[in-house]
């Protein structure tokens, strides 16, 4: 069910962006091109903040507890605020270019309206995960035969997409265009097998979030303890879920490494294509962006999977050690990361 309404909301918020733009271009076309990233920003905000609340709001129970309540006062201050800077864009676009007051008044609407939704759906679906978790099995370790078959079905995805979209590309436009094409369908595979790995890995997500029961408070803190570079104190019960979180983050890292990766890499290829026609500017900075964000964040979240495998490896030790000593042998000093 998550995963359905994950999906349902990407497509929203993509159909979202591409109507907004064509509404604005066929009611009030924009005077000044720069304009229009005014409205497609403001969309942006006022479409991506109720999606970001309702994903949190799916995902965390932040009802309990004194530091739930400030981080869920945080997140309606977080989207309040996107919504209102997304408003004034798009007011600003319709101030600017002439537009019908009923434009702006859409749009605000449309934005309030999904973060309505997004209250209503988002603990909905967290209330209908906590039933169905209740007859769970206790968690175990993740198989190396269930990683193997998700990493199969990314790259089965990523060499059917190829394969077909370049069939389709090339009868469409001719052999003339034939590497424009291959080049497109491949950014269009990368694109596939990103979505593909982020559908396949959310069940490792929702493990992660389990290592802690819900807890948001507890979660962060032995994040801190796994991911950090400071050492944080743990207790007997908070060292075991620090434990379980360096193994399931240990897997769920590599994943979210590699979706962003693939993600990039065909927004990049997109660009690429659009520079091949015409010297473009927005394409050229876009590419270049993108390429620098993923030489900041790969780095460090390449750190944080060395950082859990560390853990994970001092566990291990741990557990030889404390078999050593049930089998008779002399005991040994409790290891900790």
């Amino acid at each position: 069910m998550r995963i359905l309404a994950s999906v349902a909301s990407v497509l929203l918020l993509t159909g979202l962006i591409i109507a907004a733009p064509l509404l604005l271009l066929g009611v009030a076309p924009p005077e000044d091109e720069w304009t229009l990233m005014l409205a497609v920003f403001g969309v942006l905000l006022l479409g991506g903040g109720p999606l970001v609340l309702g994903s949190l709001l799916a995902t965390w129970d932040v009802r309990r507890g004194a530091a739930g309540r400030r981080l869920l006062r945080g997140w309606y201050l977080g989207v309040g605020l996107a919504e209102v800077v997304g408003a004034a864009g798009v007011v600003a676009y319709g101030v600017l270019n002439g537009a019908p007051v009923w434009v702006s008044v859409l749009f605000v609407a449309v934005g309030a309206a999904l973060t309505a939704a997004a209250v209503v759906v988002g603990p909905a679906l967290l209330r209908r995960e906590q039933a169905d978790r209740a007859g769970a099995p206790p968690w175990a370790p993740v198989a190396q035969r269930e990683i193997r078959r998700k990493v199969v079905i990314i790259a089965l995805v990523f060499g059917a997409v190829l394969i077909a979209a370049s069939f389709a590309l090339v009868a469409f436009v001719g052999f003339e265009d034939a590497p424009e094409s291959l080049l497109v369908a491949l950014g269009l595979a990368f694109t596939g097998s990103a979505l593909t790995c982020m559908i396949v890995s959310a069940p490792f997500n929702r493990a992660l979030r389990e290592s802690a029961g819900g807890d948001t408070t507890l979660l962060k803190k032995v994040g801190k303890a796994v991911l950090g570079r400071r050492r944080v104190d743990l207790d007997p019960t908070e060292r075991d879920a620090a434990m379980i979180y360096a193994q399931v983050s240990s897997i769920t890292l590599p994943f979210q490494v590699a979706w962003i990766t693939l993600l990039y890499a065909g927004l990049m290829i997109q660009q690429i294509t659009r520079l091949l026609d015409e010297v473009d500017v927005f394409s050229l900075v876009l590419l270049i962006v993108l390429a620098a964000i993923l030489l900041v964040v790969l780095p460090l979240m390449l750190v944080r999977i060395s950082r859990s495998r560390r853990w994970v490896r001092a566990g291990e030790a741990v557990a030889a050690g404390s078999a050593g000593e049930s089998d008779g042998a002399a005991p040994r000093a409790e290891q900790q990361p």
